[in-house]
């Protein structure tokens, strides 16, 4: 039997608890006044942990943000000390950060490699890129603003989670530094997108996909 979602309503509690603790959390320190779930996609169904993106809009002082919350939906924690769940002790099932799933990081590859489109999302490879090849990810402690996997020797994933509109300047940079043939730059293998405004109805209608994650060497 395949895990039940958690439905919008508790989701929006959770969070609102959750949020302000994290270290990439742009808000601290100040009122958190609306959370509200924009976008809901399963990026993983499995018999035991069910992995969903979400973006999550919230007002912080009156100003809106938008934020990426990978979060796994499963019957227990994987087995490592720094999940803290956002449910309370004892609750079933337990919803924690995904990107501390290791079947939820492998999904990422996974989708990275076939280039995927899920729930809006599109998973794209640079044109020659070599398709990645399925992995757990190890996600790196101590990042203020963004959240990376290391996969094996030769991949990082880089999460934005503060959702911005339009091209990511990390993705423009290393794109434009590849095509020079730069040696001192890891190559760019691919990044994730979706078509959205980041939650800002004065947003720039030319501004293209929102990039919301990129894959290096």
């Amino acid at each position: 039997m395949s895990i039940t979602p958690v439905d919008d309503d508790a989701m929006v509690r959770l969070l609102t608890e959750w949020l302000p603790g994290q270290r990439w959390f742009a808000g601290k320190g100040r009122r958190l006044s609306a959370v509200r779930i924009a976008r809901r996609a399963v990026l993983l169904d499995h018999a035991d942990v069910l992995v969903e993106h979400l973006l999550v809009d919230v007002e912080v002082d009156g100003r809106p943000q938008r934020y990426q919350v990978p979060l796994a939906t499963a019957r227990t924690l994987p087995d490592d000390r720094r999940t803290l769940p956002l449910t309370p002790d004892g609750a079933s099932p337990v919803v924690y950060d995904g990107l501390r799933d290791p079947r939820g990081t492998e999904s990422l590859v996974s989708h990275l490699s076939e280039q995927d489109e899920v729930g809006g999302l599109r998973f794209r490879l640079v044109p020659g890129a070599p398709a990645p090849e399925p992995a757990r990810g190890r996600l790196l402690e101590g990042e203020q603003s963004n959240s990376s996997l290391v996969f094996g020797d030769d991949l990082m994933v880089k999460v934005f989670r503060l959702v911005q509109p339009g091209l990511n300047p990390d993705v423009e940079l290393h794109a434009a530094l590849a095509d020079r043939r730069c040696p001192a730059v890891a190559s760019l293998r691919g990044w994730v997108e979706l078509d959205d405004d980041g939650g800002d109805p004065d947003a720039d209608d030319e501004a293209g996909p929102t990039t919301l994650a990129m894959a290096q060497e």
